[in-house]
């Protein structure tokens, strides 16, 4: 098969041939097409080597850069499609549909039911090609020459029977075979709308005139790049902006997935011919950006408090800042910046100037606002009262803060984003302080729609940038989404030696099925790998909202799967022996584990006991967490007990043990709680 990058090249090639009189064009059946595969493969190829020799002859520091901007070159090349195709059209529609009723007065259409016609063109293509399909699959399955023709003529009312009688002399499978490349003489009409067919897509009335004017902007005419240099294809195709092609009978979209690629900047390029009304679309777009990340928070941490809008003046500067979004979760805060601006077609075709003014726009300005915002609340632990623009106030305690994480979202898909913050640091377009995590919207929803607890989301934000920190890898943002599910980014000392490079290019295949599966729910959701006991514990843990519990959550997910299973092999053992050994002084009755590399060692205890008091249980607990730093040398320590007796519950009490306070530190939960 080709590569969608692949057939855009075709296109392009075949628009850039002289014009001629599209009735007497030859079509390419499947034989002619099978020679051009390898051709654009090597001209792919060739295109992205060009540069690799003066590349190699670079001082490192430059070496870096320029593979940095390789591969935004080879994402603008070859990647499409910055989320699923029905999260694309409804973050579309939802992005333009403020616009709809002032585009609508004043150049008489509505983007949002633009979006909607690529939606549902895509959709009659599908339809068109299904019914293509079943008509071949039942010449197939003819077993005889005048079946063949039975059935053909049955398929195809168009066809003369008369004109058949020629081939009754060959055998059936060389009928077979001619009847299918007569019939894919007719493939071109799946792929071509009449502007009336066209109007039927968009959802409500609209003028036929600002109809064809519209499609006139998305439409080239045959032999309309045949002056275009063909290296712009590569990085800057023209049909991304004109994906139609003018026919006699309409409009041709060899393509139809462009309209999904390029749905929002095709909505954009008509609202654009109003400089007025595209000025008020850039607003509303960062509106609707700051939004939908509030909304996305609120329902993926139902028990967070969300303060939008907050001003607040730098005691350094005097200046005063205004935050997006402040996320607070028991003993986390999430400082988020949303960040709605575009990325030029320069910054994609890897101009350095336009790369690097791209990366301080969308990564390293909303870093630095939300790192100083970061700084003035933890350095200013209590009670705080924000005003916003709106009039109101938003009253914040950080006393009993104790992490706070900074995050910028943007609403394009910057390639830029999921490289290793390493490379981008290497390559002098940033530095280590002045970069947060960064994520496109529909990552960022797609995260928190397949992460299925509170726990598992607050982790994931809390991981994923120390990951990036230390870690080499290659793949996208729902690769790394793919690797959290299997260990919770927990990959012991590879994380850190600074030389293992993780190749998770492909790893999301199993959520890319699930979000692809054309009925809804019919695929199984992609799930975090954890034991029963496990997601028990955390599940229970969640329920019962223990002061600081979401650092107790986001140290048991730091505990990979295999170490789960060990440890509760190692806790039935304990159990048995309290319940045999519970009256004799000094029985074993925890089970001790210390997990992590070096850099983020921790311990975790499993404690059995029978029916004591408190005192005894705490007394217990402490034993327990110095037992495990004797032995493992670790200062973080998690403690689970349970009750034999009186609880059946996966457990009864859990408590953490910090650094900084070498007595039980949290979590002091009694039995019954």
């Amino acid at each position: 098969m080709f590569s969608p990058f692949h057939v855009e090249l075709l296109q392009a090639f075949a628009l850039a041939q002289p014009s001629v009189d599209a009735r007497n064009l030859r079509e390419a059946l499947s034989p002619n097409l099978e020679t051009f595969k390898p051709l654009l493969t090597r001209a792919s190829t060739s295109f992205a080597l060009k540069r690799f020799e003066a590349t190699t002859k670079l001082p490192r520091p430059e070496r870096h850069r320029a593979a940095v901007l390789e591969r935004m070159r080879g994402a603008t090349h070859a990647v499409r499609n910055w989320g699923y195709p029905r999260q694309v059209f409804r973050l579309s529609r939802a992005l333009f549909a403020p616009m709809d009723d002032r585009a609508n007065q004043q150049l008489g259409f509505r983007p949002s039911k633009l979006v909607q016609v690529f939606e549902k063109l895509i959709a009659e293509t599908e339809r068109r090609l299904n019914r293509h399909r079943f008509d071949m699959q039942a010449i197939f399955r003819a077993p005889t020459v005048q079946t063949v023709f039975d059935v053909y003529c049955e398929r195809f009312p168009d066809v003369d029977r008369s004109r058949m009688a020629g081939l009754a002399h060959l055998d059936l499978e060389s009928v077979k075979a001619l009847l299918i490349q007569h019939r894919d003489l007719s493939l071109p009409d799946i792929y071509t709308f009449t502007t009336a067919e066209l109007a039927h897509m968009y959802d409500g009335a609209i003028d036929v005139d600002v109809l064809e004017a519209v499609l006139d902007r998305w439409c080239h005419d045959w032999g309309a790049l045949v002056d275009v240099d063909r290296e712009h294809f590569f990085l800057g195709n023209p049909i991304w902006q004109r994906p139609l092609v003018r026919v006699d009978n309409g409009y041709f979209m060899p393509i139809p997935t462009l309209g999904l690629s390029f749905c929002t900047e095709l909505v954009e390029q008509q609202l654009s011919v109003d400089g007025a009304l595209f000025r008020a679309y850039e607003h509303e777009r960062a509106k609707y950006l700051e939004n939908a990340v509030a909304e996305l928070f609120a329902k993926a941490l139902p028990d967070a408090s969300l303060f939008c809008g907050s001003l607040w003046t730098d005691p350094e500067s005097g200046k005063e800042f205004e935050n997006d979004l402040l996320v607070q979760i028991d003993s986390h805060i999430f400082v988020v910046e949303a960040k709605s601006g575009k990325i030029t077609g320069p910054a994609r075709r890897g101009a350095p100037g336009r790369v690097k003014k791209t990366i301080e726009e969308l990564v390293v300005a909303p870093s630095a606002q939300a790192g100083r915002f970061v700084n003035f609340l933890a350095q200013n632990p209590g009670k705080h009262s924000f005003k916003t623009r709106s009039g109101t106030c938003n009253e914040v305690d950080t006393t009993d803060i104790h992490h706070f994480r900074r995050l910028s979202v943007t609403f394009e898909l910057f390639p830029l984003l999921s490289a290793p913050r390493r490379e981008l640091i290497e390559s002098g377009l940033a530095t280590a302080e002045s970069l947060a995590w960064s994520v496109c919207l529909a990552d960022l929803e797609t995260i928190f729609d397949i992460l299925a607890t509170q726990a598992q989301r607050i982790h994931f934000l809390t991981r994923r940038p120390e990951f990036e920190e230390h870690a080499l890898f290659t793949g996208d943002e729902i690769d790394l989404l793919a690797l959290y599910l299997d260990n919770g980014l927990n990959i012991g000392e590879v994380e850190f030696d600074g030389v293992s490079m993780l190749q998770l290019a492909g790893a999301s295949r199993r959520i890319d099925e699930y979000y692809m599966h054309q009925s809804p729910g019919a695929a199984q959701r992609p799930s975090m790998q954890m034991t029963a006991w496990w997601s028990a514990i955390l599940e229970t843990l969640e329920k019962r909202k223990t002061p600081r519990w979401t650092d107790l959550a986001c140290l048991l997910l730091n505990l990979p799967p295999d170490d789960q299973r060990k440890l509760e092999v190692a806790f039935r053992k304990i159990k048995e022996n309290v319940k045999q050994h519970r009256r004799t002084r000094g029985h074993q009755n925890a089970a001790v584990m210390s997990y992590g590399p070096p850099q983020r060692r921790a311990g975790v205890v499993a404690l059995a006991h029978t029916n004591v008091d408190k005192t005894t249980r705490d007394n217990y607990v402490q034993a327990a967490i110095s037992e495990a730093r004797d032995l493992s040398g670790v200062e973080r320590v998690v403690v689970i007990t349970r009750d034999l007796e009186h609880d059946t519950r996966s457990y009864s009490a859990i408590a953490c043990a910090h650094p900084q306070n070498r007595r039980l530190a949290l979590g002091n939960t009694p039995a019954g709680a």
